[in-house]
């Protein structure tokens, strides 16, 4: 009897398709919904399974726990992995890592079946004894990697931004200078602005909040000293001495090429 490879080819054309989607940067809703289900729980598992029992002799239930354990298995272990590398852990890393390995199960699987399919035999879905210590360990394994990743998460918060930008005004002669927070950054700065080591307009104790906006038109006059393009300096009061952002303005009239 000739070998069936059904079941491998929809589990790698499955694959392919949340790899696809995935490094499109398509949305696919509900379709990419569960896509990355499967990706996620069964894929993986079931590809590796086939290849490491390539016999249909194997019961139901130890195929199926298989499957499940070790998709949650190599998926938490990829997570690790992912989040040691320059990539990172993304939705595109996340689909060509776990799709890469259903589809080099796959191919595995396909090697190894033999030629000759015999019967499974029927067993009643009643886990045993060590098929729920196998359920219990991935359970967890589950829970254990979860932690470790909210303890991980915690260490490494998410950076603070302080955007301090300068467009010309509205107006001639003039100079919009502002600064955007997000994130927990409230506190006290100094802002300067100067042009040609002259300054033109300082805010000494500039009050800025979490997720703030603050905007101010300054005017740039004729009779002003200096030249050349206009500075703005931010200093945080915790560091008054080094500056933390810096912005450059040319004004039209000394526009460089």
């Amino acid at each position: 009897m000739n070998r069936n490879f059904s079941d491998l080819l929809i589990v790698s054309v499955l694959a392919v398709a949340m790899l696809g989607l995935a490094l499109l940067g398509w949305d696919g809703g509900v379709l990419r919904l569960v896509l990355g289900m499967l990706l996620v729980l069964v894929l993986p598992g079931y590809a590796l399974t086939a290849a490491l029992f390539p016999e249909p002799t194997l019961p139901r239930t130890d195929r199926l726990l298989y499957t499940v354990g070790l998709s949650l298995v190599v998926t938490i272990l990829g997570g690790f992995v992912l989040n040691w590398t320059p990539w990172g852990l993304r939705p595109a890393t996340w689909a060509v890592l776990l799709s890469y390995l259903t589809l080099g199960g796959c191919v595995a699987a396909v090697v190894r079946r033999p030629v000759l399919v015999v019967a499974p035999q029927r067993a009643a879905l009643r886990p045993s004894r060590g098929q729920a210590a196998l359920f219990a360990l991935a359970a967890l394994t589950l829970v254990g990697s979860v932690a470790i990743a909210r303890s991980e998460a915690a260490k490494h918060p998410a950076p603070d931004v302080v955007q301090l930008w300068i467009l010309p005004g509205n107006q001639p002669h003039t100079a919009r200078l502002g600064v955007i927070t997000k994130g927990p950054t409230a506190g006290t700065y100094r802002l300067v602005a100067q042009r040609g080591g002259y300054t033109i307009r300082e805010w000494p104790a500039l009050t800025l909040n979490d997720d703030d906006r603050w905007e101010e038109t300054i005017e740039l006059s004729a009779r002003q000293p200096g030249s050349g393009p206009i500075e703005a300096r931010l200093y945080r009061a915790v560091e008054p001495s080094n500056v933390y952002r810096s912005v450059m303005l040319w004004p039209d009239e000394d526009q460089k090429p």
